[in-house]
């Protein structure tokens, strides 16, 4: 009897966990994303530009990992619409943290990306511009 309510428990416990396997990644958009992309991923107004279905995103995909950490200053378009707010760079975050936060982003909302793994995060970091 024991033995099945262990594994009826560590069943529960698994699809649990299931639920939200980027619990870390949404914490550090929390964090650190969340009072300029906003809750829903999709900015906030003309100042930032959304994370959720955002085509810049999408073809900038090797960059991320180097924004995340330096920030960006250029004037970008997304989805057609032009910012120009600087982004601060996030220089405490690990190459584990990025690769949560991106892993987050990817199918957070209404976004169908792909994973990403620590190396290929860990490629694009080695290819930043300084």
């Amino acid at each position: 009897m024991k033995s099945k309510i262990v594994l009826i428990f560590i069943a529960f416990i698994f699809i649990y966990c299931q639920g939200n396997i980027y619990a870390q990644g949404e914490r550090i958009y929390t964090t650190y994303c969340l009072n300029c992309h906003g809750k829903d991923g999709n900015g906030l107004k003309n100042l930032y530009p959304p994370l959720n279905k955002s085509d810049f995103y999408a073809a900038n995909y090797e960059k991320v990992p180097c924004i995340i950490l330096h920030g960006l200053e250029d004037e970008i378009q997304v989805n057609g619409k032009n910012f120009m707010m600087p982004m601060a760079g996030f220089s405490n975050l690990t190459d584990v943290d990025i690769t949560n936060l991106i892993n987050y982003i990817n199918t957070a909302w209404e976004n169908k990306l792909p994973e990403t793994t620590i190396v290929k995060v860990k490629e694009s970091l080695e290819k930043c511009p300084e």
